[in-house]
């Protein structure tokens, strides 16, 4: 594992938590790489003050969906930022709002 990577599996609240705790006042951010099960179970433990997504120029026929169904509701968001790269990759990047 590169120096500064730090791979979880199975619950990962407590471990985020503590990451967040020892990170917290050093301007550095934990970035997660992973897909819809990953995500889906940093937004239903709480833990995601961002989403910076990437939309790649290419139309797939087949995947694994970025965002799993779930029971929770609607979880609005607002945006942040766009960015349009010269290579046809478009960036966004979201808050999650409070929730009512």
């Amino acid at each position: 594992m590169p120096p500064g990577v730090l791979a979880i599996s199975g619950d990962l609240k407590a471990p985020v938590l503590a990451l967040k705790n020892q990170l917290a006042g050093s301007g550095k951010d934990i970035w997660l790489m992973g897909g819809g099960q990953a995500i889906d179970a940093m937004f239903a433990a709480g833990l995601v003050d961002r989403l910076e997504l990437s939309i790649m120029p290419i139309l797939l026929g087949d995947g694994i969906p970025f965002f799993l169904r779930h029971d929770r509701g609607d979880r609005p968001l607002r945006l942040i930022e766009t960015r349009s790269l010269s290579n046809g990759i478009v960036t966004v990047t979201y808050e999650p709002t409070a929730t009512a």
